[in-house]
């Protein structure tokens, strides 16, 4: 046999070889850029999720800032009803006993503003009628205030 045939031979199988495995690389290339796309898509998708999910957790803090906000206006008006209602009734004692010494609208006024769960309830009550009712400091609207 022909050594140039032998080499022709090997020289062909080699490069029949090289071809299928430069055909399998250009695959193992296509099949990672798949998989690199893929994993790109899901860090956008959670990228997007997750804005969702801030922007999200920015309306639910505002939305449970306003619920506090009404139920401490609620907890507020009952107290201040309480505090009516309770000095109402201490009047209609007081007319219906018939007692001959009624206490002095200064007696009536301080056990009144004893009555008071607030500062600025007290504040106001005592106030001098010449300076006017004290007013509550401004506060920034993004600011919750608890009672």
């Amino acid at each position: 046999m022909n050594y140039s045939v032998q080499i022709g031979e090997v020289m062909q199988v080699t490069l029949e070889a090289a071809a299928r495995a430069a055909e399998q690389d250009k695959k193992a290339i296509i099949a990672s850029g798949d998989v690199v796309q893929d994993v790109l898509n899901h860090v956008r998708n959670l990228g997007a999720s997750s804005e969702r999910m801030r922007e999200q957790g920015v309306i639910i803090r505002h939305d449970v800032e306003n619920l506090l906000v009404t139920l401490q206006y609620q907890d507020r008006v009952s107290q201040i009803l309480t505090v009516v209602d309770d000095d109402m009734h201490r009047l209609q004692e007081t007319v219906s006993s018939g007692e001959a010494f009624a206490p002095t609208p200064e007696e009536w006024l301080d056990h009144l503003g004893g009555s008071y769960t607030m500062d600025d309830e007290r504040a106001n009550h005592f106030a001098d009628v010449t300076q006017g009712a004290a007013k509550a400091p401004v506060k920034p609207d993004d600011e919750v205030t608890y009672f």
